[in-house]
């Protein structure tokens, strides 16, 4: 049986910091705006704002991580 290697190469396209982070997280930030906006508007419990009010917030937070990879790769 042919033994498997530990370490695996990523492809390019998944590294922190490449051009098809913004292109995805800003459509989905915007998104999840609308969807808290909808769920506020609605009346929904305060379990399902909870949950869109930190899926809002989880797009930012990569939008600033694939921004400082970014940066980091291009001072190298």
């Amino acid at each position: 049986m042919k033994q498997r290697s530990g370490s695996r190469v990523p492809p390019p396209w998944t590294r922190a910091g490449n051009r098809w982070g913004p292109r995805v997280y800003w459509p989905m930030f915007c998104l999840s705006i609308l969807l808290l906006v909808w769920k506020l508007i609605d009346g929904a419990g305060a379990g399902r704002i909870i949950g869109a009010v930190c899926l809002v917030l989880v797009w930012p937070c990569l939008l600033v991580a694939n921004r400082r990879n970014a940066r980091r790769r291009q001072s190298l």
